[in-house]
């Protein structure tokens, strides 16, 4: 299956959105799953804009 993803490209994606959820779990905030979602689509969509 192609996502127009480089596999890389998307473990850089992946780790980035990880990154973020472990760092407000670290500050002690709580995220919809709603809104972790459009964030994460946010990330998708500007990054694969950009490769």
């Amino acid at each position: 299956i192609q996502y127009g993803f480089y596999p890389s490209s998307l473990d850089y994606i992946i780790s980035g959105c990880i990154g973020i959820i472990q760092s407000w779990i670290d500050k002690g905030l709580s995220i919809s799953p709603k809104t972790m979602s459009q964030i994460t689509c946010d990330l998708v969509l500007n990054n694969s804009s950009k490769l």
